[in-house]
């Protein structure tokens, strides 16, 4: 009687073991917390809403701001929960005190922390709005004080007057180009000249008044190509160059990496900053021993199939000697 008694016992563990926990669980619990790059915040922060209601049987509702689905299965084994949804997606978690912590992607990238009613959530340290503001502002802050870009482009007073000179060499072109390049405000001139195959060209472009010319320095005519409205440019000429671009876009970024490589038997300090989509270039930029810049690499997307590899630019002059004479048009023949 006694063996029966204590086969009784283990059998009934055994289906305790095997039965999800659904009774322990049986709530409705609300969103009170989100992880996401590093920050703990309410999901005010977010602009979320969402609630987890786990019904009998292992069913139940998901609601995320205006949209609800089913759960077609939840599970708690122990404190490991997990659930399934109409659509398919599942996600794993923890559930422990009445607080669900769901790892939503599986790789701890998005944690959504829920609580049922009178559960204690006071062991999370959760930012508020204002909080996560001050707090996301500090660590740019932080980081950006890091940056040998950043500190570059804090230097670079395009309103005062800039000039940039430097080469690149075009992959997918196999071309090397040499530009001279001047801006103040919304004042544009632009030097280049190109060596490919044995060839040279040079051709030089003039933006003044929102108006874009193609100048023939010798001629002294200047062909009117494009007029534009666009603020950023009549503001800002130089965004008009493409490392001038390259180094304020980048500039203000935190989600970079710095390394040591050597380039030409030199050791150089790189800031590498990766695309952030599929139609953006990925850069690298390669300050010397002083801090200046001294080359930089931009890796260019695949655009409609075609591989158009990298550009290669290496840095001889940033620094604020303008020529106010290149600005101008007297003498010059235009037309349209």
């Amino acid at each position: 009687m006694k063996k029966a008694a204590e086969l009784l016992c283990v059998l009934l563990l055994i289906c305790l073991c095997v039965i999800p926990a659904y009774a322990d669980a049986e709530n409705e619990y609300v969103l009170f917390a989100v992880r996401a790059q590093g920050y703990t915040v309410v999901p005010e922060a977010l602009d979320m809403t969402s609630v987890l209601t786990l019904e009998k049987g292992g069913k139940g509702r998901m609601t995320s701001d205006e949209d609800s689905m089913d759960i077609t299965q939840w599970t708690l084994e122990g404190e490991a929960f997990s659930l399934t949804l109409a659509d398919g997606s599942a996600a794993d978690g923890v559930l422990q005190g009445n607080v669900i912590r769901l790892d939503l992607y599986g790789d701890g990238s998005i944690v959504l922390y829920y609580a049922a009613p009178g559960a204690d959530t006071s062991a999370y340290s959760v930012l508020s709005v204002e909080e996560f503001i001050a707090q996301y502002a500090a660590d740019q802050a932080a980081k950006l004080s890091d940056s040998r870009l950043y500190a570059l482009s804090q230097g670079l007073d395009s309103a005062s007057g800039l000039r940039l000179v430097y080469t690149v060499h075009q992959d997918y072109m196999d071309a090397d180009q040499r530009y001279a390049v001047q801006g103040r405000g919304g004042l544009y001139y632009s030097l280049r000249v190109t060596r490919v195959s044995g060839l040279e060209n040079t051709a030089a472009v003039l933006f003044r008044d929102s108006t874009a010319y193609n100048l023939d320095p010798e001629a002294k005519t200047a062909l009117k190509v494009t007029t534009t409205s666009l603020k950023a440019v009549n503001e800002d000429a130089l965004l008009m160059d493409d490392l001038y671009a390259a180094i304020v876009r980048n500039a203000d970024r935190t989600d970079f990496t710095q390394e040591v490589r050597e380039l030409n038997g030199k050791e150089y300090a790189v800031e590498v900053y990766p695309a952030r989509a599929d139609y953006e270039s990925a850069y690298a930029f390669y300050f010397d021993g002083e801090g200046k810049l001294a080359y930089c690499e931009e890796q260019h997307p695949e655009t409609a199939g075609i591989q158009l590899g990298t550009s290669a630019y290496t840095v001889e002059t940033i620094d604020g000697a303008v020529e106010d004479a290149l600005f101008e048009l007297t003498g010059y023949t235009i037309t349209e």
